[in-house]
């Protein structure tokens, strides 16, 4: 019996430091039936002498394009998923790296209707500091996702139960370490632009509370941490600060949209308390404490003085407004 092809689409800027490891790690899958897709989004370093050679050595199994002008992130993957033809999807940004059984892992587990098959990610701490060791190491005890969701089939129901307690927590993890359906991710409108540094997990909660996820305890992939990782940059950037505050928001005002199918009362009073909570911390930071017209006043106002009083992490900002809100009690925790 044939194995679905799969898709392994690297979107690459400036990726010369990391990009011959990444490349190396999808092109030596155990899973035989995959292309790899690299798109450089107008590099200006030495990427494109590297995905020559690469493409020299490994033929039709790697294609390369070059976009003529630099996208956005969002806008690149959809560009690398276009120029794939695989029934099912794994988007493998320049400078993380994957398990040889990475894809077969995931692929194994797979049941017929699966829209995302999400494995574990651990992380290569270059160039990092204690305090950032500490936190990424953090997540994997705590916030892993085999932690959090179980392992096996999460239905849509589920799903919303449990990110409705905190719903700009990436829980699932980066790209690398999922498998998507191609079929549910054009149904959900692929990655989306106005999401500037969380369009992947705005990705997973659609497909999530749509479809449902299913969830493997496997590790399949490493996400690099590094100086000149975006993700590294939002902590300290303020410009970059601003527009994760501005996901956040957008994101909660996303999920708060489907509750209004749901029968569960405390979901939906979780989310508009993340939504209340992401409005304030958004208005707290930029200056502007005005409310916006999907929060509800007492919630917002009680919002913005859990944020000044208590100005750390959003977590436990939520868990302080949570506790003001009385949503602990009977709420299923």
């Amino acid at each position: 019996m044939t194995k679905p092809l799969v898709s392994i689409c690297v979107p690459v800027l400036n990726g010369e430091r990391h990009l011959a490891e990444t490349l190396d790690s999808a092109l030596k899958q155990t899973y035989k039936n995959i292309e790899v897709v690299a798109v450089d989004n107008n590099s200006s370093d030495g990427t494109s002498a590297i995905l020559e050679a690469f493409s020299a050595q490994w033929g039709s199994r790697l294609k390369v394009f070059r976009n003529a002008e630099t996208q956005g992130m969002a806008t690149n993957f959809n560009i690398a998923v276009a120029h794939s033809r695989g029934a099912f999807l794994k988007l493998l940004p320049h400078d993380d790296v994957l398990t040889p059984e990475s894809v077969e892992v995931l692929m194994r587990e797979r049941s017929e209707n699966d829209a995302l098959i999400v494995g574990l990610r651990d992380f290569i701490l270059s160039s990092a500091s204690f305090r950032e060791r500490l936190s990424y190491r953090n997540l994997n005890r705590f916030w892993r996702a085999d932690k959090v969701f179980g392992s096996g089939a999460i239905a849509p129901d589920q799903y919303l139960k449990i990110i409705s307690k905190n719903t700009t927590h990436n829980v699932i993890g980066e790209p690398a370490n999922v498998i998507i359906s191609r079929a549910a991710f054009e149904a959900v409108g692929g990655f989306t632009e106005p999401f500037q540094q969380l369009c992947d997990l705005r990705l997973w909660h659609a497909i999530g509370l749509r479809y449902g996820i299913r969830v493997v305890a496997t590790k399949v992939a490493f996400f690099r941490v590094h100086e000149g990782s975006h993700s590294n940059a939002s902590r300290y950037d303020e410009g970059l600060r601003e527009s994760l505050l501005i996901d956040h928001s957008a994101l909660s005002e996303y999920v708060l949209q489907y509750t209004s199918s749901s029968n569960n009362d405390y979901a939906r009073a979780r989310v508009r308390l993340n939504v209340s909570l992401d409005n304030a911390r958004l208005r707290v930071f930029s200056g502007h404490e005005q409310t916006n017209g999907a929060s509800d006043d007492s919630h917002y106002w009680a919002a913005k003085h859990v944020v000044k009083l208590v100005p750390l992490k959003r977590v436990y900002q939520l868990i302080a407004l949570r506790i003001a809100m009385g949503l602990f009690k009977n709420s299923g925790d």
